[in-house]
C-alpha cells in the first residue's frame, strides 16, 4: 500500500511541474529581427500593436485580440468571439467589419485571420506568424496579407522594421 500511496504521489507531483500554458494576455510592442529586439528608431516605438485579453481562468481560459492601429487602416480592431491556444500553443484569432454600399462612398467588408505563437526562447514576446485578409466590394473580392506587406514596406532600403522568417516579433510592454 505504500508503494501505491507513494507512486500515486510521485506521478500527482511530476504533473504538476510540467509546462505551464503560455500567459499570452498582454500588450505587445512591434521589435526587430529574429533577435527581437527593441524597436529604438520608430517614433511609434511605444505604441501598442497587438493586445491580448484573457477571459476565464485555468483550462477554460479563452483570448480575445484588439489591433489598436486598425482603425487608421481600415481594418477590424477587435477580434470576433473568444479563441483557445491550439495543442500548438497557437491562437487563431478572426476579425469582421461590414461593409457599406455606395456608389462613391462605399466601404468595403473585411475578413481577417490572425495567428500568434509564444516565442520558443524569449520570455513574454510571441511571434505573429500569419495575418490574412479578405476584403470584398461592389461584387469584387480580393485576397491579401497586411504581414506580409509589411515584410514587402520593410525589405526597402531605409525602412525601420526588420523581420524574421517566423513573422513579427512582438513583445509584451510593462509600463
Amino acid at each position: 500500500m505504500n508503494k501505491s500511496v507513494l507512486s500515486i504521489a510521485l506521478v500527482l507531483s511530476l504533473t504538476a511541474c510540467g509546462d505551464k500554458p503560455y500567459e499570452f494576455e498582454g500588450k505587445y510592442l512591434v521589435t526587430e529581427g529574429e533577435e527581437c529586439a527593441p524597436d529604438t528608431k520608430s517614433k511609434d516605438k511605444d505604441m501598442v500593436f497587438f493586445e491580448i485579453i484573457a477571459q476565464g481562468k485555468g483550462d477554460s481560459k479563452t483570448y480575445t485580440a484588439k489591433i489598436p492601429m486598425g482603425a487608421a487602416w481600415g481594418l477590424p480592431t477587435s477580434s470576433n468571439g473568444n479563441s483557445s491556444p491550439t495543442e500548438k500553443e497557437e491562437l487563431n484569432f478572426s476579425f469582421n467589419k461590414e461593409g457599406k454600399s455606395g456608389l462613391f462612398t462605399g466601404k468595403p467588408s473585411i475578413d481577417m485571420t490572425v495567428t500568434v505563437i509564444p516565442h520558443e526562447m524569449k520570455e513574454n514576446h510571441i511571434w505573429l506568424t500569419k495575418w490574412d485578409a479578405t476584403v470584398a466590394q461592389n461584387g469584387m473580392v480580393k485576397q491579401l496579407s497586411p504581414l506580409e506587406e509589411m515584410k514587402k514596406q520593410a525589405e526597402r532600403p531605409g525602412e525601420k522594421i526588420k523581420f524574421s522568417d517566423k513573422g513579427l516579433c512582438l513583445s509584451k510592454k510593462y509600463r
